[in-house]
C-alpha cells in the first residue's frame, strides 16, 4: 500500500551537518566475482562537517549548487539520492539542495557517501517520510560502501561485507585526531585494484581493538590500527609516505584513512614539550600546502 505524504506548505528548509569519518581499522578479507570487495572496519565518526541546505519547492525539479563548482555535476551523489528518493516514494515536491563542502574530495574521510546519507536523512525529515531505519539502509546499499554508516547515526561502528553492513559498538571514548590531507585526491578504483586481496587476516585484531577502545587503552589502539590500503596509497601518491615518516621519525603513530589522501595522527595528553613538538610538524606541512585539521569523536 502506497504512503500518503503530508501535503506541505512550500517552500520548506533544512540545514543539515554532514560529518566525516576515520577507519582505525580497515582489512579486505575476500574479492567478490563483481569486482568489489568484502572488508571490515572499525569507523570512528569524526567533527568535520560539510554543511547540506535542503529546500523543497512547490515544482518537480531537482536543483543542486555547490561552493566547488567541480562538484556541480548529474553524477553527484546528493543529485543521485533526491533523484531515488523522488521516484521511488513518488515524491510530487521539487528539491534546491546546496552542498558548502569542506571534507577534503578523495581524502578517504567518506565526504561523498556523508552527504548521500545526510540528503537522506535531511529529506526523510523535512516530508516526513517516517523511514524506518530498514528503509534507509536499503536505500544506502545502492549508493556507496559508507552511506549506512553515516545512515545509522552512530559515533563508533564495526562494518563489515560491501561497507553496508554496520553493528553500532557501545564504545564511550572520544579520540582526537590531527588530520594531513596533502590536496591530493586519490580514487578509491585506483587503490583497490592496486591491493593484493587475501594476504593478510587480522580478525583477532578487530575485537582487540574494540577492547583497548573501550579501556582507553592509546598504545594498544596503535598497535592494532591498520589499513590494508594504506602501502597501495603511497604508492600512487608519494607524499603520503613522506608525511608518515615525518610524523614517525617525531615519535608519533601516522595511519592511512580509507582509501583516500589523508592521514590521521592520534594525540594524546602529552607533555607541553611533544605539543609544541607535533605542532611545528603540523605548521611544517601547512607550509607545504597541505590541509592540516584537528578533529575528533562526534
Amino acid at each position: 500500500m502506497q504512503k500518503k505524504w503530508k501535503i506541505l506548505s512550500v517552500p520548506q528548509r533544512i540545514k543539515v551537518y554532514s560529518p566525516a569519518k576515520i577507519n582505525l581499522y580497515l582489512n579486505i578479507i575476500e574479492q567478490y566475482r563483481d569486482g568489489f570487495h568484502k572488508i571490515e572496519s572499525i569507523i570512528n565518526r569524526i567533527n568535520l562537517f560539510d554543511e547540506i541546505t535542503i529546500e523543497v519547492t512547490s515544482g518537480e525539479d531537482i536543483y543542486f549548487s555547490c561552493n566547488k563548482k567541480n562538484l556541480e555535476k548529474e553524477d553527484n551523489l546528493c543529485v543521485k539520492v533526491a533523484s531515488l528518493l523522488k521516484e521511488k516514494y513518488n515524491l510530487k515536491y521539487g528539491l534546491n539542495i546546496y552542498l558548502k563542502k569542506n571534507i577534503p574530495i578523495g581524502g578517504g574521510l567518506g565526504g561523498g557517501s556523508s552527504n548521500a546519507a545526510s540528503v537522506i536523512l535531511g529529506v526523510n525529515k523535512i516530508l516526513n517520510l517516517k523511514l524506518s531505519f530498514e528503509e534507509l539502509t536499503k536505500i544506502g546499499r545502492q549508493l556507496g560502501s559508507d552511506v549506512n554508516f553515516f545512515l545509522a547515526e552512530c559515533p563508533w561502528a564495526y562494518v563489515e561485507g560491501r561497507g553496508e553492513k554496520v553493528k553500532p559498538l557501545d564504545i564511550s571514548t572520544r579520540l582526537h585526531y590531527l588530520l594531513v590531507y596533502p590536496n591530493i585526491p586519490i580514487s578509491t578504483a585506483d587503490i583497490y585494484r592496486k591491493t593484493k586481496v587475501g594476504l593478510t587476516k587480522f580478525i583477532d585484531n578487530v575485537n582487540i581493538l574494540i577492547h583497548a577502545l573501550k579501556r582507553q587503552d592509546y598504545l594498544l589502539v596503535e598497535k592494532t590500527s591498520y589499513n590494508a590500503l594504506e602501502k597501495s596509497a603511497m604508492a600512487v601518491c608519494k607524499k603520503l609516505r613522506d608525511i608518515k615518516i615525518s610524523f614517525r621519525k617525531g615519535g608519533f603513530f601516522c595511519q592511512l584513512t580509507g582509501s583516500g589522501s589523508t592521514l590521521f595522527v592520534l594525540l594524546r595528553n602529552y607533555s607541553h614539550t611533544i605539543k609544541k613538538k607535533i605542532n611545528a610538524l603540523a605548521q611544517k606541512m601547512r607550509e607545504k600546502g597541505f590541509l592540516v585539521f584537528l578533529a575528533q569523536t562526534y
